[in-house]
């Protein structure tokens, strides 16, 4: 047997041992180890749940094919003061004829919409969008498919619709059967040529989810109220979302976007004067108004502080009672030294006495935080729309469980630095 072999079966001995210890030790004190992992449960649930929250709404990639390379586009300018502002139908057909380093341009536009088929009548969000809205993004449909090329050339020529997932579900009880079949929206027939996947409920965040998308083709048949928005260069009505070609940089493709919006200023100086161009990463669920305004950016920072507010007055509370227990096992401690034990071999049990604590709260704080993500779909108000997939929201994403053990790691070395730094008052550690 070699020596590392050796070395290493004595480690895991070592190791063994150090844990049965542990185990032996907190089996003694039940009061105290359920206090302090019901605390460790707590800040740590707490973090855990926002992290989930946060996870779901800013940092989940959506289910797209390639999202690192997805942009979102928005307009400012200085006489629209704050205002974002998106883009009209004509820039769109500019923009798509110019090389700005995007090979694709996808516009969208929410709707409200009423339903009627063989069920009763249902007031619904949809979503108005270009012809290559699902292609550009890269969405494979659950059934049937999404829009052709054609279905983006004529006005009201292609009344074709594609339903939400969750939609589906509840209207037609995914029912395959139900692509081909027709359904009246605003009162005009449309033919369903597919469902799109579960968990996409659409590009922007804190946003009407939409329950079915349609052609921006379609635009006057469902909404003639409005006028003709495909026309004119002020009705700036459509969201951009743009796939970024291999190579080029989000400020890449802004600087040459703008560029063409200086050429637009210059044939239409009334609409597109002033007017700038912004990229920023679309991956995600995006909303260009919170942040261009540094509101998401803002909140994102107040909510970081707060969890961490919360698990620091946790550690607080565990480092109060480990101190009182260190007073308590001075003796133990003083004779482990008596009898060789080295500074090493005693740090290493109180880390390993930690650890076992901060793992147990934190298996204890992700049950609390599925839970308490679960319990929203209770609190959560109802709305004419809907504004979450709460059954995709809430789910349990597996990045939670190494979250929480980095938690419960960086824990755990505190507590053993605390319980050093204090042992230091009773025992002399040999040098």
């Amino acid at each position: 047997m070699s020596n590392q072999t050796l070395d290493a079966n004595v480690v895991s001995i070592m190791f063994y041992q150090d844990i049965r210890y542990a185990l032996r030790v907190l089996r003694k004190s039940p009061g105290f180890t359920t206090v302090v992992v019901l605390s460790l449960a707590l800040g740590i649930g707490a973090n855990t749940a926002i992290f989930s929250l946060v996870n779901a709404y800013l940092l989940r990639p959506m289910p797209v094919g390639d999202p690192a390379r997805l942009v979102a586009i928005y307009l400012t300018a200085p006489r629209w003061g704050h205002s974002i502002e998106g883009f009209s139908y004509p820039d769109l057909l500019d923009y798509r004829k110019q090389n700005t380093g995007l090979s694709d341009l996808m516009g969208s536009t929410g709707v409200a919409l009423s339903v009627t088929d063989s069920e009763k009548p249902e007031l619904i969000w949809g979503e108005m969008v270009t012809g290559n809205y699902f292609s550009g993004l890269g969405i494979h449909a659950a059934a049937g498919r999404g829009f052709l090329p054609d279905e983006d050339r004529v006005p009201g020529e292609k009344p074709v619709c594609v339903l939400n997932y969750n939609f589906w579900q509840r209207r037609y009880s995914g029912d395959p059967n139900a692509v081909g079949k027709t359904i009246k929206i605003n009162g005009h027939p449309f033919n369903i040529v597919g469902v799109a996947p579960k968990g996409f409920i659409g590009t922007t965040l804190f946003q009407f989810v939409p329950d079915v998308w349609v052609p921006v083709m379609m635009q006057q048949t469902i909404s003639p109220a409005s006028g003709n928005l495909l026309e004119g260069r002020g009705n700036r009505w459509i969201t951009l979302r743009g796939r970024l070609k291999p190579g080029v940089t989000r400020s890449q493709a802004e600087a040459a976007m703008n560029v063409v919006m200086q050429q637009l200023a210059k044939e239409y100086p009334k609409t597109s004067k002033d007017v700038n161009v912004h990229v920023i990463a679309g991956g995600t669920r995006t909303n260009p108004f919170l942040v261009a305004s540094g509101a998401l950016s803002t909140t994102t920072g107040i909510m970081a502080a707060v969890v961490l507010l919360v698990l620091l007055i946790a550690c607080a509370n565990v480092a109060n009672l480990m101190l009182a227990r260190s007073a308590g096992r001075a003796r133990e401690m003083a004779i482990r030294v008596a009898v060789g034990a080295s500074r090493i071999r005693l740090i290493r049990q109180l880390l390993t006495e930690s650890l076992l604590l901060s793992l147990a709260g934190a298996a204890l704080g992700i049950a609390i935080a599925v839970l308490c993500n679960h319990a929203l779909k209770g609190f959560y108000p109802s709305l004419d729309f809907q504004t979450t997939d709460l059954e995709n929201e809430a789910r349990l994403d597996p990045r939670l469980f190494p979250f929480s053990i980095v938690l419960a790691l960086i824990t755990s070395v505190l507590f053993v630095w605390h319980r050093r730094c204090v042992r230091r008052r009773w025992i002399k550690f040999p040098q």
